[in-house]
């Protein structure tokens, strides 16, 4: 095994029994009877290792695949030259007419500009849609939906994907046509129609219709009293995965419906503006992660503009830092609420630096020092075993990473305070960064006692090339307090706001409700839809109405910069709450 090749999640899975990772919720993550889905980056041809190792490949654009392998050859398959680095799949969580006012719409609506979207695509991975909604019909009654990916549903995958089924525009007006008129509970049943070939999705948590009715939809359903960004844009959809039925997908399930969504476009020749509205904490959320590595190669390979939200984590307190002297030693502590089942935590640290890491249970046994030379180091307490994995810095991060994983002997984790001492040995930098799970993907409360609020956006919202989006209440426009934040990062004299880029409605927004007709919902997710719908009028007015052929990717980046406006309460601009300011699509049009 080369283990530099690998992510410090997949070696610590690796190397802990399996009762051990059944009962960890993460490190079981991609694993399934025997079976590994990962994520691969590779150089050259794949061909020879899926005919040597039998494996199941779905190559992706920019030199990334995802495979499924047996786990007794994963030793074999970090050891083939064209094996760049090999990685674990991770859960994904998700993160009225007032919105679009507010981001300055309704001007570019008029005569002189007529930009609604059309000509061009945008794509929501989300959850799934109810295409029945009339928000996602044309007038006739048939769908503005131009194809839409189930990947839940096995039958007839999209070609070069092993998963899901492909519904056409033609498919799903053909069961529109056949609408069932039985409800349950004021909620159309889904059509099971499979002898005729028809349409199964349907949205059963309403999060993706909710995403797409902000950033598309027409009006149909309120005449046109809520109506949507980008009100003509053709719709590309992807159900994401939810292989292992805990109600999450994966970071390969994401990656295979941005794939797909881009592949799309191509074919047809539109511009695409892709909308994110999931997350998770895992990785240094520096931009060297393999999802944000991912995004910035693939939003270079075509006319695309990718939206993420930066999550809800800002008052979770799932996040800490600190800075290490020479002789000043830290403690961390991390409160475990009842019936945790498990959880990780991440430190990412300067890799010249050295200190020794111990670990007090809430009853006082310690821990360690946890030595940094050797790797996978198990410590079983009478209630828990705490496996432990020193990473190094791999070709694509300069960071260290050390995981620890907390797993019950039984049911659950010792609760009360858990205390992470750092005792400095040879300091350089002497920054470093805490994770924990992102709230909501834990079974129970944990949290740093001494938390930060800043730096706290989910990935792949800190990806390079992604439009990074916070949220706002645009009713008073004060500061949304659950959205994630970025931070001050200083160079030299200067002090760099990397992220967030700009700010959108995100409160009590008014949007399609899978079943029919509109619900209010908060939160970044329901701000990232009014930015890819954004993005998706400057690529009409830049590509399809040809006033400017490169407008999209990093120039729509910029230009909505550009036109963001400063908010009350903004200190900074940037700032690390919300960027350069609120979206105003007006002001964001070339001069």
């Amino acid at each position: 095994m080369i283990e530099s090749k690998m992510s410090s999640e997949l070696i610590t899975a690796l190397g802990v029994t399996g009762s051990e990772r059944e009962r960890s919720r993460e490190l079981t993550v991609g694993y399934q009877d025997g079976e590994w889905e990962l994520i691969i980056r590779y150089t050259g041809s794949l061909a020879g290792i899926r005919e040597e190792l039998e494996l199941q490949v779905e190559e992706l654009l920019g030199g990334f695949a995802v495979i499924r392998i047996r786990e007794y050859l994963i030793d074999r398959l970090s050891e083939y030259p064209q094996i760049d680095y090999i990685e674990k799949p991770k859960s994904l969580l998700l993160s009225e007419m007032e919105g679009i006012v507010a981001s300055c719409v309704s001007r570019v609506r008029l005569p002189d500009y007529g930009l609604t979207g059309r000509g061009t695509l945008v794509a929501c991975l989300d959850s799934g849609v109810d295409y029945r909604h009339p928000d996602f019909r044309n007038r006739d009654g048939s769908t503005r939906i131009a194809v839409m990916w189930d990947q839940t549903v096995p039958g007839n995958p999209p070609e070069g994907f092993a998963d899901g089924s492909l519904y056409t525009e033609e498919e799903i007006n053909v069961a529109l046509e056949d609408e069932p008129e039985e409800e349950s509970g004021g909620v159309p049943v889904p059509l099971f129609l499979e002898e005729a070939g028809l349409v199964r999705e349907f949205d059963a948590t309403g999060h993706g219709t909710a995403v797409l009715g902000i950033m598309a939809g027409n009006g149909n359903a309120s005449r046109k009293q809520v109506v949507g960004m980008a009100p003509e844009a053709g719709i590309v959809v992807v159900k994401l995965g939810n292989p292992d039925g805990r109600g999450f997908p994966r970071t390969t399930q994401l990656m295979r419906g941005i794939d797909f969504a881009v592949r799309y476009a191509a074919e047809t020749g539109k511009p695409l503006a892709v909308n994110i509205s999931y997350g998770n904490n895992y990785g240094a959320h520096n931009g060297n992660a393999t999802l944000e590595r991912y995004l910035d190669a693939v939003s270079g390979l075509y006319r695309v503009s990718i939206a993420a939200g930066t999550g809800n984590e800002g008052i979770t307190a799932r996040h800490t830092s600190g800075r290490l002297s020479q002789v000043q030693s830290e403690v961390q502590e991390i409160y475990v609420g009842e019936y945790m089942a498990s959880f990780n935590l991440q430190i990412w640290k300067h890799y010249l630096d050295v200190f020794d890491l111990i670990i007090e249970t809430p009853d006082g046994r310690r821990i360690g020092p946890v030595s940094s030379y050797e790797q996978i180091q198990k410590y079983v307490l009478p209630e828990d075993v705490l496996a432990i994995y020193y990473g190094e810095p791999s070709p694509y991060d300069p960071e260290q990473e050390i995981y620890l994983s907390w797993i019950p002997v039984r049911d659950y984790v010792t609760p009360g305070i858990w205390r992470i001492y750092l005792n400095p040995r040879r300091i350089v930098a002497g920054d470093y960064q805490m994770w924990l799970p992102s709230a909501g993907s834990t079974t129970a409360e944990v949290s740093f006692v001494r938390a930060s609020i800043f730096n706290t956006l989910v990935i792949p919202s800190t990806a390079r090339s992604v439009l990074s989006v916070a949220a706002y209440d645009s009713r008073n426009d004060t500061y949304a307090a659950f959205s994630g934040r970025g931070e001050n990062v200083e160079q030299g004299l200067l002090r760099v706001v990397r992220k967030p880029d700009l700010a959108a409605p995100g409160v009590a927004i008014n949007t399609c409700l899978a079943g029919g007709g509109y619900g209010v919902f908060s939160g970044t997710s329901f701000a990232t839809p009014f930015v890819t719908g954004a993005a998706a009028l400057l690529m009409q007015y830049g590509i399809a109405d040809g006033r400017d052929p490169y407008l999209y990717g990093e120039k729509v980046r910029a230009s909505l910069i550009r036109g963001a406006r400063k908010l009350p309460f903004q200190d900074l601009q940037p700032s690390p709450r919300v960027g350069w300011g609120a979206l105003c699509v007006s002001a964001s049009l070339p001069v």
